[in-house]
């Protein structure tokens, strides 16, 4: 028999009261994507477990593992501390504004969220960014119609991204202040691959980005077959679809570390990132999101839901050391820009040889600091 989800909610935090007594704080969840919670009890359960900051919750691994492993199907756990969490909210006021009004708490005297939330730019590109994701997803299964709202609620898109038709409009993809005007578009004599109103071609990693005056017609009428070959010479294994000014404000919210260290390939056509700001205060704030989310979501999910076992540690430790390298490479380069002043965690990284709780101890503390380091200097930028 399914659990309810005022019964999910009151088992986790009745079970966590009693088995973390004097570290667990209180419990927050919501239905929908992680970062988009849902009005409607559809998709996943995320429960928040919020702890005090000095808890050592390495001594309630194995116990809170156990008991998530009966409702791992329907809950997405996450184990955070007070600090951490506020750091990532911090970043995040659209999340922090719908858990306010949306999510569950199982203290309502406690502060739970955030109150920066409110429409702004930092929303605008975050959902410009969730779009091209869905692009993407619909690429592989193309729908009859594509009536923005419909689409999303009905399209099979990763990580229940459907729960976007709560935060947008039907007119989204129309970008009326970027009119199409086929006198003033690039050499159409040397474009690699057919699209309607052709503006731009981007690679970035393994992504080809198609932007477009003409969203719609691109998604159905473009044959992804007739991309293969030049995917195949990419290496490109993916196919996102955005208008100019989408594009423009989802790089510059959400990804502008990427734009400034030319991440982001023109294949073909128009250079939009030139008009790009890449003032010190974005460029920060793009390097402590990152930060604050895989000590978050990564590490927050990973260490408390999957089944404890060596060779899960091991992998975890492996794949958390190469998200730090990835954070001390971003920040020698800001700091070679002279955006970022020196910093070093003081806890050294244990060697291999070391006990696999101390390895996972210093990960935590570096991503701790990190998350720190940026939020700092973002507070003084």
């Amino acid at each position: 028999m399914l659990m309810s989800k005022h019964s999910i909610n009151e088992s986790y935090h009745e079970f966590l009261t009693n088995s973390c007594a004097g570290g667990y704080l209180f419990g927050l969840s919501w239905h929908g994507h992680p970062e988009i919670p849902a009005a409607h009890d559809t998709g996943p359960l995320n429960f928040i477990a919020v702890f005090t900051d000095s808890f050592d919750m390495h001594t309630v691994r194995l116990t809170i593992s156990n008991f998530h492993q009966s409702h791992r199907d329907a809950v997405k756990l996450t184990v955070v501390t007070k600090k951490s969490w506020d750091r990532f909210l911090a970043l995040r006021p659209i999340l922090a504004k719908r858990i306010a009004t949306l999510g569950w708490r199982s203290n309502a005297n406690q502060e739970a969220v955030s109150r920066t939330g409110s429409k702004s730019s930092i929303e605008i590109g975050w959902v410009a960014q969730q779009l091209m994701f869905v692009s993407a997803d619909l690429f592989k299964t193309p729908p009859e119609t594509l009536r923005l709202q419909s689409l999303l609620k009905a399209a099979p898109t990763r990580s229940n991204i459907q729960h976007l038709s709560e935060l947008i409009s039907e007119n989204w993809f129309d970008e009326r202040s970027h009119s199409f005007d086929p006198n003033n578009i690039p050499d159409l004599d040397k474009i690699p691959i057919d699209f309607p109103k052709p503006v731009a071609i981007y690679l970035k990693l393994d992504q080809l980005i198609l932007v477009t005056h003409d969203v719609q017609n691109t998604l159905t009428q473009v044959n992804p077959a007739n991309l293969k070959p030049i995917m195949d010479s990419r290496s490109a294994t993916e196919i996102q679809v955005c208008t100019p000014k989408q594009f423009q404000r989802a790089v510059q919210v959400q990804d502008l570390m990427a734009a400034r260290l030319a991440s982001y390939q023109l294949l073909w056509g128009r250079e939009l990132l030139r008009e790009l700001n890449f003032d010190q205060q974005r460029l920060i704030r793009n390097a402590a999101a990152s930060a604050t989310y895989w000590q978050v979501t990564a590490l927050g999910q990973r260490m408390f839901t999957g089944i404890q076992s060596n060779e899960n540690d091991q992998k975890l430790i492996h794949d958390m050391q190469n998200r730090l390298l990835n954070l001390r490479l971003q920040h020698d380069i800001l700091g070679r820009l002279g955006l970022m002043p020196p910093g070093e965690p003081p806890i050294p990284m244990p060697g291999r040889t070391a006990p696999t709780i101390d390895r996972i101890r210093a990960i935590v503390a570096h991503f701790d600091w990190w998350s720190e380091f940026y939020l700092n200097q973002l507070n003084a930028a």
